[in-house]
Order: C-alpha cells, then structure tokens, then sequence
C-alpha cells in the first residue's frame, strides 16, 4: 500500500503564513499596550504610585534570589522592568 507523502509548501504560502504570524504579534502588542495604559491610569486615578512602585520593587526583591540565573541569560534587570512605571511628578524614571 502507498503511503501519501507530505508536500512542502510553496514559497507564497510561507510567505503568506509568515504575515499572518506578523499580524497576529502586532494584535497582541496592541492589546499589550491597551492593558499597560489602562493599569498606568487605573494607578494614577487612586494616586498609588510610589505606593504601588515601592510595592513592585519589595516584591522584585524577593523574588530576585531565584531569578538570577535568568537575568544573567537575558540581560534582563529590576531596573529595566521598572523604568516605564511613573512617579508623581510626571515622566521621572525609578532608576532617577
């Protein structure tokens, strides 16, 4: 009995398959920055942040131990992941 072979796809349908894949990460980078707007001004409403800020940094805190290893593979620091969050007097990064 023959077995039915797979074919490979055709150039257009990689290409086609690879803007739909383009699409799709552009959709989720907008909700991404809808939700980091909403949150971002849901804390500025209740006048939380340098309460919430000071919150977020105890929490990196204690969770630094265990992500070490991590950081040291991405480059990635509690610095870079609280640059964005603003304080009162407007755009003052926390590493300000």
């Amino acid at each position: 009995m023959k077995t039915k072979q797979s074919r490979k796809p055709t150039s257009n349908e990689l290409k086609t398959a690879i803007n739909n894949l383009i699409m799709e990460i552009g959709y989720i980078q907008q909700g991404l920055r809808s939700l980091d707007n909403v949150l971002s001004a849901y804390i500025d409403y209740n006048k939380d942040t340098d309460k919430f800020r000071d919150w977020l940094k105890k929490q990196m805190e204690e969770n630094e131990s265990g992500q070490k290893d991590i950081q040291k593979s991405t480059g990635r620091n509690k610095e870079t992941k609280l640059r964005n969050i603003k304080s009162k007097e407007g755009n003052k990064n926390i590493s300000s």
